[in-house]
């Protein structure tokens, strides 16, 4: 029986480690999905300027 325990405390501790680090991972992903997002917003801004600032120049007629 106490070896049954023993085995039985063994296999919970492996469990959790193996929890913990799928949790690590789906953070680790978050977060590098998060920075992907930030730099999607940062690079449709930036497009967004350049195409209103090309719409606002006075030689915009030249570039059609």
């Amino acid at each position: 029986k106490a070896n049954d325990t023993a085995q039985d405390l063994a296999d919970l501790g492996n469990e959790l480690r193996e929890r913990g680090e799928k949790l690590e991972n789906i953070a680790d992903r978050s977060e590098e999905m998060a920075n992907t997002a930030h730099q999607f917003r940062e690079n449709t801004r930036r497009l967004r300027e350049a195409y209103e600032k090309k719409q606002k120049s006075p030689f915009t007629f030249l570039f059609q």
